[in-house]
């Protein structure tokens, strides 16, 4: 069966009361922003940093099919016409800022035109992407097979790892088709997306934070918005530099391609 919003939230126990206390009683986020992404392109860490502030929105994958049918349980919706408008009242934080990360395919698997006219125009978008796309499926083929994502997860450490050319050449697909998808919906809607790029938000976490207290705010954020608070490090070690050497110069012919092939780089 094809995966949509109403796949997803078939069979929850909701009380239908519930969401209608929260439309009636709290009012919509009136600053909100999209954040395209890919995976192990930084998301994570950009999420912990921006949510720490508890004022630039808590930007969670709330479409991802894995956790739409809880997202949609808290909410007490198993509507779509209702799941927006109940996401941008309970999600928001206190000044009225709503955040969510997403790929194209959550979107598309939501209802991409439902999902536009439910979110509204006057929503900022940003395209975050990681130059080296090898060192990004290295990465993430690492999390896949050690079970570790992040460094806050408490899985255990020293898991043997065992290098795999397909299985990286594999990642690197995958990433590839997701940003891939994400840009073409930036073209085809003509959405007006900062574009961040992994390697440049992760030198410094104020000027990070700066992109987005700006177009959001309209102001900079106080030394004091943001809290102590547990911000993932990045998981790379030397395994990962080895693998994506190794990778590159097995992989060599299939590396220049991805270039070309990148529509970010066009």
């Amino acid at each position: 069966m094809e995966l949509s919003f109403e796949s997803l939230t078939s069979g929850l126990q909701v009380d239908p009361s519930g969401l209608d206390r929260l439309i009636s009683g709290m009012s919509p986020a009136d600053r909100k922003y999209i954040i395209l992404f890919t995976p192990r392109s930084g998301s994570s860490w950009l999420t912990a940093l921006i949510s720490a502030t508890r004022c630039l929105g808590f930007p969670e994958e709330w479409l991802n099919p894995e956790l739409l049918p809880n997202v949609a349980r808290a909410m007490n919706c198993t509507e779509r016409a209702s799941f927006l408008p109940a996401l941008l009242r309970k999600c928001k934080t206190d000044n009225g800022v709503f955040g969510m990360e997403a790929r194209f395919i959550d979107i598309r698997i939501f209802g991409e035109q439902d999902f536009f006219d439910g979110i509204g125009d006057n929503t900022q978008y940003f395209y975050l992407w990681r130059d080296n796309i090898v060192a990004q499926g290295v990465s993430l083929y690492k999390a896949i097979t050690t079970g570790k994502f992040h460094s806050t997860d408490g899985r255990a450490e020293n898991v043997p790892i065992i290098y795999d050319c397909a299985g990286i050449r594999q990642w690197i697909e995958h990433i590839l088709n997701i940003e891939n998808d994400n840009l073409s919906l930036v073209c085809k809607r003509r959405l007006p997306c900062r574009f961040l790029r992994y390697e440049d938000i992760i030198r410094d976490e104020t000027v990070t934070l700066e992109t987005f207290t700006f177009p959001v705010l309209g102001r900079p954020l106080s030394d004091s918005g943001v809290l102590d608070t547990a911000i993932p490090t990045r998981l790379a070690d030397n395994w990962n530099l080895e693998a994506e050497l190794r990778f590159r110069h097995e992989m060599a012919e299939f590396v220049r391609d991805l270039r070309q092939r990148r529509l970010i780089k066009k």
